[in-house]
């Protein structure tokens, strides 16, 4: 069984050179373990910076929780949570690309059929016709007691990330 704190170090140890990271971190009414933000931003100009041509912008916030056992009832809190952040960070304009949302869940144990729900799992919602971007939801969560993994299809991409996680 993988201990919470030494995967949770691991974890931060692989974002924090690309995120800003904040530990603990508290949204709304609640306490996260840790809170990872990415923001990239590329332009193109002629010459000189005043004649851009164009601009975009791409964010990736993680949140990183922890749950004793991920239940139907725990999952569901856990999804608006994500879905509601997603409406507080996400900041659409003319520039901006897209944005992850990711749910990195660390739990002690997960039921069977809360792992069926967390691959059904999508969300994406595309701002104005995607001419404002779009932003997408991410989840992973990390059976400590088995050491299992589970994703959505958006969230495979983190499964390499947990895995390096629980064996450094």
């Amino acid at each position: 069984m993988a201990q919470l704190q030494s995967v949770l170090d691991n974890l931060i140890l692989q974002f924090e050179g690309y995120f800003d990271i904040e530990k603990p971190h508290a949204y709304g009414d609640r306490v996260v373990l840790a809170y990872a933000h990415f923001t990239q931003r590329m332009e193109k100009y002629v010459l000189v910076h005043r004649s851009k041509l164009y601009a975009t912008e791409s964010n990736e916030h993680v949140f990183f929780v922890h749950d004793r056992r991920l239940d139907e009832a725990t999952w569901e809190a856990e999804k608006s949570f994500i879905t509601q952040a997603e409406r507080d960070y996400v900041i659409p304009h003319s520039e901006h690309m897209y944005s992850y949302m990711s749910l990195v869940l660390l739990c002690e144990s997960i039921d069977d059929k809360v792992k069926k729900l967390i691959k059904r799992f999508s969300f994406t919602r595309n701002y104005r016709f995607t001419l404002h971007g779009y932003s997408t939801v991410r989840v992973a969560a990390l059976d400590l007691s088995d050491e299992t993994i589970v994703t959505n299809r958006r969230g495979k991409g983190m499964k390499k990330v947990l895995e390096n996680a629980l064996h450094m």
